[in-house]
């Protein structure tokens, strides 16, 4: 697969909104020829993931992160999830391709985003996003958006069973990162 089918996969879950019927923790999925198995799911960091770099307004040029500032808060959303590909090819199917565009046209322009990272697993064929936001209330614009409407109402269909989303205050500058993800996707799981 190719790294943009991963980073589109990604963009598709983007912020809070969508939900999965299944717990993506009972779901192990034996990937290639290993004997060892690997687990995919969403509260589990995958070993071979790939971060990509943080973009937004607000990433610091010289380190490339967001730096919270002291006393800050931000909110923090998270997403990850693993494609459903067309059965003729195995790529994306074109209604994917085209809600993308539309979504990330709408992020161009989106008020209280401050900073974006995406990343994806080879191994897993999933994909992870982090959004930094000023406000909940800049974050739910983007939600209630139509390209991210109708993202949620086909999630089902567009991604496999295990998909999953939360967002959470941050505080800290550990929190601010792809690999601080898991843990708040663990307990959105477990209903926390």
């Amino acid at each position: 697969m190719h790294k943009v089918l991963f980073v589109s996969a990604a963009l598709c879950m983007f912020t809070t909104g969508c939900s999965s019927d299944s717990d993506p923790r009972d779901e192990d999925r034996d990937v290639g020829e290993s004997k060892s198995e690997l687990r995919c799911v969403a509260d589990v960091i995958e070993p071979d993931l790939d971060i990509g770099p943080m973009g937004g307004s607000a990433v610091d040029e010289e380190t490339g992160l967001y730096k919270l500032k002291p006393g800050q808060e931000v909110v923090v959303s998270s997403t990850y999830g693993i494609p459903k590909l067309a059965a003729e090819g195995g790529g994306l199917p074109p209604h994917y391709r085209d809600l993308m565009g539309r979504i990330i046209q709408q992020l161009q322009g989106q008020p209280g985003l401050l900073a974006l990272q995406l990343g994806n697993s080879e191994s897993c064929n999933s994909g992870r996003t982090l959004a930094v936001w000023e406000s909940e209330e800049l974050m739910y614009e983007f939600v209630m958006s139509a390209p991210h409407l109708e993202a949620m109402s086909t999630a089902k269909e567009l991604l496999q069973p295990g998909y999953a989303v939360t967002h959470w205050m941050a505080r800290k500058q550990d929190d601010v990162s792809l690999r601080a993800a898991p843990a708040h996707l663990a307990k959105k799981l477990e209903g926390r």
